[in-house]
């Protein structure tokens, strides 16, 4: 799959070569423009080759490339080149379509009424007077002149457009890369115990650890985090991007965070890319908890316990989110303590309907990640819930998902989704 996905890149980066090339020899550029543009193309060719070499040889995605060079590879492909050939369609479309409105208009502009009836005796203009003026030839070329501007302006603009574009996007993103928000939000709930009422769940979803992130980003999120305070910390999956040659330095802020309730986890779909087995192994290895369609019961001194449910990453949707459920249900110790179900994708809430869960917390969706509005972006185009806080009502109390957008990228850029540590205060209903 991935060695497709690469191979269509580099298909698209020779298409779209071809056509700005077209473009500007359309447009009279000199060979200095065609010659930046080869360049640009040159170097955009090969981010995918490398890593495509990197893949045929290695089997692996274990490949050193400096971040900014990262950045410009994933913004070029993932967004800037996608956007920039629905343009080219949606503008060879409205040239069709006004070709075919200018000939139905001419079509309507004919009189079949006029054009039956035979035609009136000609009568031949006196001839005319001369006179000093210029030829009719320029006026033409008057008229010609500035269309011929326009397209030319035009097609230098549809050339340079792109790498622009590219250009502030990498600087939006690099500029975003490690910054992240605390998201305070509270919630009540009528079976919380009394004796847990403002007890605090810091949520450190999708670190990403690898492409995207330096030791000292991931320090923060540490660092942030312990300063916080939680009484419990949960990181809902994708600690990794997809090597597990970053498992170690991840494993390590792991540690590093400290809690009175403790530290529990959940695999992500990036953090069993390359094998679920290994990456479970690694985490089971370095003493973090990690809940594979498992619970366990949190335990505050002298208060009442609570059971936290966590399942693994599915492939196979609401079948699979079901029997995990199930299975994490089956394992638990005490029925009857108030349940919290942690699950990386979202869509998981609509499995829990015969549990009684209630409340889920989940990542995964990074808050829509290209968001244009609130509701209009990749978020529902992808997800039934992408962010914030989701309610219904089931059996007889409030259902409640929880998502956050997560403090890490697997893609570089975000708008209006900006990532977050989110800190749940969880409070008794009256």
């Amino acid at each position: 799959m991935f060695r497709g996905l690469l191979i269509t890149f580099l298909l698209l980066d020779l298409l779209w070569w071809a056509q700005a090339r077209a473009w500007l020899i359309h447009a009279g550029r000199g060979r200095a423009w065609r010659v930046a543009l080869a360049v640009f193309m040159v170097a955009m060719l090969s981010l995918p080759g490398v890593v495509l070499l990197d893949w045929v040889q290695h089997k692996s995605f274990d490949i050193a490339l400096p971040m900014v060079l990262a950045t410009i590879c994933y913004l070029w492909h993932l967004l800037i080149l996608p956007i920039t050939f629905v343009a080219m369609l949606a503008g060879g479309g409205a040239k069709l379509l006004t070709w075919a409105l200018r000939r139905l208009l001419a079509t309507w502009r004919t009189n079949p009424i006029a054009a039956s009836r035979p035609p009136a005796a000609e009568i031949s203009p006196p001839p005319a007077a001369p006179s000093s003026t210029a030829p009719s030839t320029n006026v033409h070329d008057a008229r010609v002149a500035p269309l011929l501007s326009r397209r030319r302006l035009l097609s230098s603009l549809a050339v340079a457009a792109p790498p622009f574009a590219l250009a502030a996007t990498t600087g939006v993103s690099l500029w975003q890369l490690g910054r992240f928000r605390i998201n305070r939000t509270t919630l009540a709930f009528s079976g919380w115990p009394r004796d847990l009422d403002g007890f605090t769940i810091a949520i450190v979803a999708d670190i990403h650890a690898g492409l995207f992130t330096t030791q000292r980003m991931l320090q923060d999120i540490r660092d942030r985090t312990n300063s916080l305070r939680p009484d419990l910390i949960l990181l809902p999956g994708d600690l990794i991007n997809y090597s597990l040659g970053d498992l170690p330095a991840a494993l390590d802020i792991v540690r590093g965070m400290s809690a009175p309730g403790g530290v529990y986890m959940v695999t992500g779909n990036h953090d069993v890319v390359e094998s679920e087995k290994k990456f479970c192994d690694g985490v089971v290895a370095a003493g973090v908890n990690l809940l594979h369609d498992q619970a366990a019961v949190i335990r505050t001194p002298g208060k009442t316990p609570f059971t936290l449910l966590g399942i693994r990453w599915s492939d196979t949707g609401k079948d699979g989110w079901d029997s995990s459920i199930a299975r994490a249900c089956w394992n638990r110790r005490d029925p009857s303590l108030f349940p919290i179900l942690m699950a990386h994708h979202p869509h998981a809430w609509d499995s829990i309907e015969p549990f009684n869960i209630p409340l889920t917390i989940s990542g995964h969706t990074h808050g829509g990640q290209i968001m244009l509005t609130k509701n209009i972006g990749a978020g529902p185009l992808r997800f039934r819930y992408w962010t914030g806080l989701y309610q219904r009502r089931q059996a007889d109390r409030t259902s409640s998902l929880l998502i956050s957008n997560g403090v890490g990228n697997w893609f570089p850029l975000r708008i209006n989704a900006p990532p977050e540590i989110v800190l749940l205060t969880m409070r008794t209903a009256p």
